[in-house]
């Protein structure tokens, strides 16, 4: 194994995969300072190169389109979930800190 030098971040993984025979799409979480982390879905189709190494491409085959649609679908709804839980801990985070340490909650300042 190489050693990583300074100058090389380690390498990002999707929070979430799904797979559809050779198309995947993956779900990924980048930083988005106070507001939460922002998703973003890809797209792949894996595919074997003349030299019989397997590789990946975001070009999709015309008869995979319907596949790719369902897999767009399942990420669409993964991500959806995903900010339903960051928006319900953030409630919770915001509720736990308007009330006192004996649960009364706390003179709204005006």
């Amino acid at each position: 194994m190489a050693d990583q030098t300074q100058d090389q971040a380690p390498a990002r993984k999707p929070i979430e995969t799904h797979r559809d025979g050779r198309l995947s799409a993956a779900i990924w979480a980048n930083d988005g300072g106070e507001h939460g982390p922002i998703y973003n879905a890809t797209l792949s189709y894996s595919y074997k190169n003349k030299d019989g190494e397997w590789r990946d491409t975001s070009s999709i085959p015309g008869n995979e389109l319907l596949k790719a649609a369902h897999l767009s679908e399942k990420a669409y709804t993964s991500i959806q979930l995903l900010r339903d839980q960051d928006r319900a801990k953030y409630v919770q985070q915001q509720q736990s800190l308007s009330l006192n340490n004996d649960g009364r909650e706390r003179p709204r300042e005006r």
